[in-house]
């Protein structure tokens, strides 16, 4: 009878592991669908990363050639003072868009700080992936133990 008493509290004991085994199952599923959007949001940051660098080194191409190609314009082509005012427009325009590419530099370097919080908050779910993988292992190893 006694015997009977212990192996009926081990197989409680079990079958309660084993309710905690699926209660953790239930947390992994969270966090791994929150581990996806956060890996989402990762990918669609990179893009805009790479989209912006593309931007940046458009820009400079463009300054590149308004410089080379407005600043060639042969001094015969203007009567007075009229060549100072051309280079000082096209020197405007160089420095607008000096602007605009540090501007976007700017955002560039405020999306890789976004991106290096988003990738630890990944590393973090996949921890505690591992984590609560590993506590049902064990519970379920104690729960095989305790029925055998």
């Amino acid at each position: 009878m006694n015997d009977e008493v212990k192996k009926a509290k081990n197989r409680a004991q079990a079958a309660r592991h084993r309710t905690e085994a699926n209660r953790l199952r239930t947390q992994i599923n969270t966090v791994q669908v929150n581990k996806k959007q956060i890996d989402q949001k990762i990918q669609e940051v990179e893009k805009a990363i790479r989209e912006l660098h593309q931007s940046i080194n458009q820009v400079h191409g463009l300054k590149s050639a308004v410089s080379t190609s407005l600043k060639s314009v042969s001094e015969s082509n203007f009567k007075g003072s009229r060549r100072d005012k051309y280079n000082e427009k096209v020197d405007k325009v160089k420095s607008e868009l000096s602007e605009y590419a540090k501007k976007n530099q700017e955002n560039v370097e405020k999306f890789q700080q976004k991106l290096r919080r988003l990738q630890e908050e990944s590393r973090l779910e996949a921890m505690t992936i591992s984590s609560l993988n590993s506590q049902i292992s064990a519970l379920l190893s104690a729960a095989m133990s305790l029925e055998a």
